[in-house]
């Protein structure tokens, strides 16, 4: 019934505290183990919670009676002397918040007699206990908990861990709960009830060792972020196991625009018989379950697929994701009338990754999917490791246009840009060699592979604005058209083949920019009404659709997430939540005052490649300069008092505030970090 530990002192004589926070009541007595009696502690910081011993060596501690908590990760000199928990005991357990954190000497732990019925927070329990292999807590009653955040977090030599028994019906909390434990290799979750879990990220991040996990039977209903879920937890899944949670999970109702990573686990690949090369020669195969296109050549390669049936005139969504094994090399998810995948209705690009999610109308009952690639060398790669869907959308009409469509809900327009856009009058227009107008339209002979028709006078654009270019296609008989822009950059739209009006929407990246059509691939046919309006009320936003904006709000043309990443960001109470070296709690803030370097606050909650916005509150600085940090080369210095805000892109999941120059007295509250999906042309 007594909770029973054993330290090593190395001096002589040598202080001992046993680090307690002020939660719960206290009337217990204390024996240290060396001839000195029983000692009564009735507060958290009572003075017989502090021990001299005369003699250095191995001695046992005894607690009885009532005592509610204890956190060694509050006394850095103590927490390094306890080597083995005998029996946790039954000693009125209410608060195990960061108990054994960083007592990185601890290589035995017993649960024994432990009555933790009262605990509601494992938060960071065992977190970095770095020596400890084996932890049976089958007996842990955890019926009231209600976060296991980084339970385990960090706890590298863990080889056996049982929680078989554990009751998670109450946690809305597990992320980052075995984050880094690369030494597990089997881990029984069959019994976790997660249907209250909300955070579910990094949970099993970097449990490189852990292989067979059934996790099939998770309830995902309230998960809102499930970042990193298993990212480098690479043979934790096998593919049949992946097969049935992709379908046990499927059938769930889950909340709308959830992040996951399954790691490199692949799901089934039943065939490549429908696929193609839709350019030059590349070979096409499933490797690890995944379609890949190996190029033969430098010529443009890649997969496609042909789908039949499509009803012209109504709109469908593709999804996909493509990667490429050379960061060199430039892949364009398309989808065409053409099998060459060119020209495109609608293209994504991208280098080492490319993901497309948008809508497009049918223009032809069978269109061309896939992805091609461009300036790599023979032997590179390109592998489609998500799929490509396309699915009709079935609700679409202009009524519900803002739900689905890519632009804003309701795009107001300025004063048209164009003069003689309807070429009532052979004026105000150069025309290329090929172009003539004649008869209320413009017309192409084209045989050149590039051909403009210019504008006389400048489009009065303005940099940073969206603008809406149309025209109508009146007759074709060959090639492409496109609009331009000469911005000194790219400034193509993608090409137009098809009769009717077609639209691009750009984003000017200069003042004053010339505006012209180009025919383009030999374009042989006619326009008409050629507009260019301001899209004054927004910039384009791609694909938001109305799930998107219950979970995200509109500020400054950016879309920001409602889901706070930070924990514990106004340091209400303490500094939970945070990995912390030299900083400490201050009356409800966190402060530092060291002249020693690069001391850090921070929490692994970030993806890579992802923008965030952040802000926090500088309520004290004095000397010195601190730093924002997100990763490599995303440094934002701070060297004064007040609220700051700042946009970075992750490349690492560590955020954190360190010190780059010796700092007196700054104090930081309010930590907020909201992901941004980036919307701005």
């Amino acid at each position: 019934m007594s909770f029973i530990f054993k330290i090593t002192t190395t001096t002589s004589p040598q202080t001992f505290v046993i680090p307690c926070v002020n939660v719960g009541t206290f009337n217990a007595t204390v024996d240290y183990g060396d001839g000195t009696g029983s000692q009564a502690v009735t507060a958290y910081n009572d003075s017989n919670l502090t021990h001299s011993f005369a003699t250095a060596g191995q001695h046992t501690i005894t607690i009885d009676g009532t005592f509610p908590n204890i956190r060694f990760f509050d006394n850095a000199a103590s927490r390094v002397l306890i080597n083995e928990v005998v029996d946790l005991g039954d000693v009125g357990w209410v608060a195990l918040y960061q108990a054994f954190r960083d007592c990185t000497n601890l290589t035995t732990f017993n649960s024994g007699t432990a009555d933790t019925s009262s605990v509601s927070n494992m938060d960071s329990t065992f977190r970095d206990c770095s020596n400890l292999t084996a932890l049976d807590l089958s007996n842990f009653d955890t019926s009231n908990v209600t976060s296991m955040f980084a339970m385990f977090y960090n706890c590298t030599n863990l080889t056996t861990l049982d929680v078989s028994n554990f009751d998670t019906s109450s946690v809305t909390k597990m992320a980052l709960m075995f984050y880094n434990c690369n030494s597990l290799t089997t881990l029984n979750v069959s019994n976790f009830d997660t249907s209250s879990v909300t955070d579910i990220s990094r949970m099993f991040l970097n449990c490189q060792s852990l292989t067979n996990l059934n996790i099939k039977h998770f309830d995902i209903s309230s998960v809102t972020d499930g970042t990193s879920f298993l990212q480098n937890a690479n043979n934790a899944l096998t593919t049949t196991q992946y097969d049935e949670l992709l379908e046990a999970w499927a059938a769930q109702d889950v909340q709308f625009n959830v992040p996951w990573h399954f790691g490199n686990a692949q799901y089934t690949v039943e065939t490549i018989a429908d696929w193609y090369s839709p350019r030059s020669a590349s070979s096409l195969s499933i490797i690890n379950n995944k379609l890949v296109s190996i190029a033969d050549s430098t010529a443009v390669f890649g997969a496609g697929q042909q789908v039949d049936n499509l009803i012209v005139g109504n709109v469908y969504k593709m999804k996909a994701r493509s990667t490429c094994n050379n960061a060199a090399a430039t892949m364009f998810l398309s989808v065409s009338v053409d099998a060459t995948l060119s020209p495109s209705v609608i293209f994504t690009q991208g280098t080492s990754t490319a993901l497309i999610d948008n809508l497009f109308t049918a223009t032809a009952t069978t269109m061309y999917f896939g992805v091609v690639v461009s300036g790599h060398a023979a032997n590179d790669t390109v592998t489609i490791d998500a799929g490509i869907t396309v699915k009709e959308i079935t609700n679409y009409t202009e009524a519900n246009a803002a739900s689905e469509i890519e632009y804003s809900q309701e795009n107001v327009f300025g004063a048209e840009e164009v003069v003689n856009g309807d070429f009532a009058t052979d004026s105000d227009w150069n025309k290329g060699t090929g172009w003539t107008i004649s008869g209320g339209k413009a017309s192409s002979q084209n045989t050149t592979s590039s051909d403009f028709l210019t504008t006389n006078v400048k489009i009065g654009m303005i940099q940073g604005k969206s603008y809406e270019f149309t025209f109508n296609i009146v007759d074709y008989t060959s090639g492409s058209i496109t609009f331009a822009v000469f911005d000194g950059a790219s400034g193509n739209s993608p090409q137009f083949t098809n009769v009717g009006k077609s639209t691009w929407i750009y984003t000017a990246v200069r003042d004053n920019d010339q505006f012209a059509v180009r025919a383009a691939s030999t374009f042989t046919g006619s326009i008409d009404n050629v507009s260019v309006k301001e899209i004054t009320n927004a910039v384009e936003y791609k694909n938001i659709p109305q799930s998107a904006r219950e979970l995200y709000s509109l500020e400054d043309d950016t879309w920001v997430s409602s889901n706070e990443l930070v924990v514990n960001g106004d340091f209400a109470t303490d500094l939970s939540g945070w990995a912390t070296i030299e900083w400490f709690w201050d009356n409800g803030a966190a402060k530092i005052d060291s002249d020693a370097l690069y001391k850090s606050i921070k929490q692994d909650i970030l993806t890579v490649g992802s923008y965030y916005e952040i802000e926090l509150d500088v309520t004290e600085f004095i000397t010195g300069a601190l730093a924002v940090k997100c990763g490599a080369g995303t440094d934002v210095n701070i060297s004064s008092v007040g609220h700051k805000k700042v946009t970075v892109q992750a490349t690492d999941i560590k955020f954190e505030l360190l010190n780059t120059q010796a700092v007196t007295q700054c104090s930081i509250d309010n930590v907020s970090i909201k992901e941004i999906i980036e919307v701005a042309s």
